[in-house]
């Protein structure tokens, strides 16, 4: 059993909502969320996934209507890395457009384009890495194996993944002293 339910309406009420979000969740799984993440980050997911990163450098995102942008020396060869504004209107069309074809235009010249969730990777084709440069562009969340794995205290940043630090979590208090247990099935979440 997933729930136990022992309480009044309004507990009754504060279940339907929790499963309305869980379904959600559930939902929108497969899409990426990194929309707060930075370069930065994503360059040190780079690193972290054992990537020899080198220089970095900035490049001028503006001509392709990003809010960021970065070329990034990976085994002696640079790739390109764009960073979307999903809350700006004109971005997230520009991202939707890259997606769909797969390509983006820089100067005249179409080049071929990976997306993730808020960026772009471009210049990874003729990469001797390439299949292992897409497949860790493409596993970027924004969360660190570190930061999944640490098992201590949980940062404001990183969500809670572990059901060990999920169950030291009071659960709420329910209204005019009715009784309200929920009891989760730990990992599924």
């Amino acid at each position: 059993m997933l729930f136990h339910y022992t309480g009044g309406v309004e507990s009754m009420v504060f279940i339907k909502r929790l499963s309305a979000v869980f379904m959600l969740c559930l939902l929108t799984a497969c899409s990426v969320s990194n929309n707060d993440k930075s370069i930065t980050d994503i360059i040190g997911h780079f690193k972290e996934s054992g990537l020899n990163v080198g220089k970095v450098s900035s490049k001028f995102s503006q001509m392709v209507m990003a809010s960021d942008g970065a070329g990034i020396e990976i085994d002696g060869r640079e790739v390109e890395i764009y960073k979307y504004d999903l809350n700006k209107a004109d971005q997230k069309l520009t991202l939707e457009k890259i997606k769909k074809e797969n390509k983006i235009e820089l100067m005249g010249i179409v080049v071929s384009a990976k997306v993730n969730g808020s960026f772009v990777m471009i210049n990874y084709s003729e990469h001797p890495q390439q299949a292992k440069l897409i497949d860790i562009f493409m596993n970027f969340t924004g969360k660190t194996a570190k930061a999944a794995d640490s098992g201590g205290a949980i940062s404001s940043k990183q969500p809670a993944n572990n059901p060990a630090q999920i169950k030291d979590t009071p659960p709420p208090t329910p209204a005019s002293g009715e009784k309200t247990v929920i009891t989760c099935i730990p990992g599924l979440l």
